[in-house]
């Protein structure tokens, strides 16, 4: 009995060997096709055996259509190329190292604004908003706007870069 259970432990280690084997020369086989190229380089038996189920033998008609759209295929005229215009960085280079000698500064400061990002941002939408006429008022706070108060936005909102 023992020596019978030895006996097919052996059968089926033998026949395990030989479906590797088999899989392995087959992934291989499909693997090194290479016109056209049916399987990505990295195909192995684990693959070939995930395919096996959703394979299937195809008739000599199939077969005949398949090698005739593998022709249609081959007559692929190549497109063409598309050439790009040059474009010389080393103007943009000069004038970003140019930028980047010089320090920005805020000339000045509105105390009414102070760091507060909402009313810069408020100031600076008034500024286009509204004309520079002597007398005209803000449309928000009816306050006059002065050629003085037009002068202290715009250095406030000039940030005069200075060498």
């Amino acid at each position: 009995m023992q020596k019978q259970l030895q006996t097919s432990k052996n059968m089926v280690k033998t026949a395990n060997n030989d479906i590797k084997s088999v899989t392995t020369k087959a992934a291989k086989r499909i693997k090194d096709f290479s016109n056209p190229q049916i399987a990505p380089t990295s195909y192995d038996r684990n693959d070939f055996k995930r395919d096996i189920p959703a394979a299937k033998q195809l008739n000599s008609e199939e077969i005949k259509q398949a090698n005739e759209t593998l022709r249609e295929d081959s007559d692929l005229t190549p497109i063409s190329t598309t050439t790009f215009p040059t474009v010389d960085i080393s103007s943009y280079a000069k004038a970003t190292n140019e930028l980047m000698r010089r320090s920005i500064s805020q000339s000045a400061a509105i105390k009414e604004i102070g760091d507060n990002v909402p009313k810069r941002n408020f100031a600076s939408q008034g500024m286009e908003t509204h004309s520079r006429n002597p007398d005209e008022h803000c449309a928000f706070c009816g306050g006059l706007l002065t050629p003085e108060r037009w002068a202290l936005l715009d250095n406030y909102f000039s940030n005069a870069e200075k060498p």
